[in-house]
């Protein structure tokens, strides 16, 4: 009996959520940073918030101490009790330019932000999947591409760190975007990128 109880209120969770992911309008790059464009964590609480609500939904995030550092922990709770439990590493960067108080706050803020926009599927207006997976399929029709794998960045943020050591998908998908960036590391970032939004688990 117990185990067609908690069926039910999934099958209830998942019709709201999706419904939820029906109604919630895409997100626009507005904010400016580092040579980017990104949408921040008070716009993607203001597209999904209210779309969950009225849905029946509700989340909380919180941050837990593991064993090799941090998770932010994300929770989507129905009205009728059930919930789903995300996680997504908390990855500090590695060159700070602020204490390291400031640092791990913008560690979060980002963790937040990306774990929300991945978990509700929130798009964006200018939405990195279709252009990365144009360059991806460009990239395997040129064989003598210069080889990234050891590329290490020369200036900016993350000057001495190789794309692989980057844990910042809006650095990254703004380099693949770019048409001055090389094949070559547009297919390493892209390697990255797709290695991130993976990093997302589900409890």
């Amino acid at each position: 009996m117990e185990s067609n109880n908690t069926d039910k209120l999934k099958t209830e969770f998942n019709k709201d959520f999706i419904k939820s992911q029906i109604e919630i309008k895409a997100l626009k790059k507005d904010m400016k940073g580092y040579g980017y464009k990104y949408a921040d964590l008070s716009q993607t609480i203001f597209a999904i918030k209210d779309v969950l609500n009225n849905n029946h939904i509700g989340f909380m995030q919180s941050v837990e101490r593991v064993e090799d550092g941090y998770d932010l922990i994300t929770y989507l709770i129905h009205k009728n009790g059930y919930e789903k439990v995300f996680r997504y590493p908390v990855i500090e960067s590695k060159v700070a330019k602020s204490n390291d108080v400031q640092s791990f706050g913008s560690s979060v803020t980002y963790s937040k932000r990306y774990s929300l926009q991945a978990i509700c599927g929130v798009p964006t207006e200018d939405d990195d999947g279709a252009s990365a997976s144009k360059t991806y399929h460009q990239q395997q029709k040129e064989p003598n591409k210069k080889d990234y794998s050891d590329y290490k960045f020369k200036k900016g943020e993350y000057e001495g760190l190789s794309p692989s050591e980057v844990m910042n998908i809006d650095y990254l998908t703004n380099l693949i975007n770019q048409d001055k960036t090389p094949d070559g590391l547009k297919e390493v970032c892209i390697k990255q990128v797709d290695k991130l939004k993976e990093s997302i688990s589900y409890q």
